[in-house]
């Protein structure tokens, strides 16, 4: 039940930005949703990818220069949480609006 309300509250922060930054520079909320909700979950998981690195560079670093063994070089794997889950409906829900509202255009 919790990461259900988390789910539900991401993707309502999520719509909620959305619709003030479309508002802001004079944008329909249907034309910037989709790519939104892309740009959003892209810095998540580029946040995620820096701290990764950080966190690299720092464990090869110490290991070159002191021998000192502080932690190994770890791939960088992207961990589904209940945000992530939220952020990934909210794609899907922008990519079948997109697709129903720009319908007509195609045929």
């Amino acid at each position: 039940m919790k990461k259900l309300i988390v789910i539900i509250i991401t993707i309502l922060i999520e719509a909620t930005l959305i619709y003030v930054v479309s508002k802001l520079i004079g944008w329909r909320f249907s034309d910037l949703v989709l790519v939104g909700s892309v740009l959003i979950f892209g810095v998540y998981w580029l946040f995620g990818l820096n701290i990764n690195q950080t966190n690299n560079l720092l464990n090869a670093g110490n290991k070159g220069w002191t021998g000192m063994e502080t932690g190994s070089v770890k791939i960088f794997t992207l961990k589904v949480n209940s945000v992530i889950l939220g952020q990934i409906i909210f794609i899907i829900l922008s990519l079948i609006l997109t697709v129903a509202i720009y319908f007509p255009y195609f045929f």
